[in-house]
């Protein structure tokens, strides 16, 4: 008896199909920061930002709303949202992008940082993957409740002690900290729909193939279509051309590189199937609005 209970027992003891969200939370960085100058226009990213600051003076800029970064809120911008950050926000706005900064390397820094004209600054960039990657852009604000403020604190002590390595305990503070705030985002803010498999295998297989030909044979036949009919079929889902999405997770993938990885031009071109430096130049700048280069020297924090 106990031996058929045994087969009996699988990982779902109920016959009832149940569906879960596909919730892919992939970090990129989170770092705690001091900052003397951050001066951005018009800044776009393929990739999801957390903004926490406890020193006033810095805000971020939204179709001209002013959002001052202050210690009660938390700030989260999702993907493709324009954006411009500022410590004056009464500054002549100006084309020269200006970032400047340090890690925060002990506690006692924080509470000196207004009288030197300066704030702390604590981002985190992260991807939810392509079903929840795609929200209304703006600049989402949140109360900084008891829960929030312990984990911010665990999560910022740790980063002073220790930012390169993330054990068990401070990788699960970080992932539950952007899970609470996206768990309070109004539902009909979400504008992604559930997805056909065969798009979500094409997806996936641009992704982990990135480097390769993604020619649409090649795309439809993972699909397990004819190359007409898997257009339209992708169209329809996503409202781009095959080859457009595949140019922007080009671009994308780029930018990751870019922000969190130490990579010459021609390596970044190389990694994301880009035929060369030249070719991905041109489709960067047209996608971007300014050079690989350029992009990347405004990156800079010093």
């Amino acid at each position: 008896m106990h031996g058929n209970l045994s087969r009996n027992i699988k990982e779902d003891p109920s016959d009832v199909k149940q569906q879960f969200a596909n919730i892919s939370l992939r970090l990129h960085c989170c770092r705690y920061w001091k900052l003397t100058e951050w001066e951005c226009e018009n800044m776009s990213f393929p990739f999801w930002r957390l903004y926490h600051n406890t020193v006033e003076g810095a805000s971020v800029i939204f179709k001209k709303e002013i959002v001052p970064l202050v210690e009660s809120e938390i700030v989260l911008i999702p993907p493709y949202t324009q954006f411009s950050t500022t410590l004056n926000p009464w500054r002549e706005v100006s084309p020269d992008e200006k970032i400047e900064g340090k890690r925060i390397a002990t506690p006692s820094e924080v509470s000196r940082l207004g009288r030197l004209n300066m704030v702390d600054h604590l981002f985190i960039h992260f991807n939810l993957g392509i079903h929840h990657d795609s929200l209304t852009p703006g600049i989402y604000r949140f109360k900084v409740d008891e829960n929030i403020k312990v984990i911010l604190t665990e999560i910022k002590a740790g980063l002073i002690s220790e930012y390169k390595n993330f054990s068990l305990k401070p990788t699960i503070n970080v992932m539950a900290l952007i899970l609470q705030l996206i768990a309070k985002i109004p539902e009909e803010k979400w504008t992604n729909k559930t997805l056909d498999k065969r798009v979500i295998d094409v997806v996936s297989y641009i992704d982990n193939n990135i480097r390769q030909d993604l020619c649409n044979e090649v795309l439809a036949s993972v699909a397990n279509m004819s190359p007409n009919s898997f257009l339209r079929l992708f169209k329809q889902y996503t409202g781009l051309s095959i080859q457009k999405y595949v140019q922007n997770r080009r671009v994308e993938k780029a930018l990751l590189i870019m922000h969190h990885h130490n990579k010459s031009i021609d390596e970044v071109a190389y990694l994301c199937g880009f035929c060369d430096r030249h070719h991905f130049s041109k489709i960067f700048k047209k996608v971007m609005n300014t050079s690989p280069a350029l992009y990347r020297r405004n990156l800079t924090l010093s």
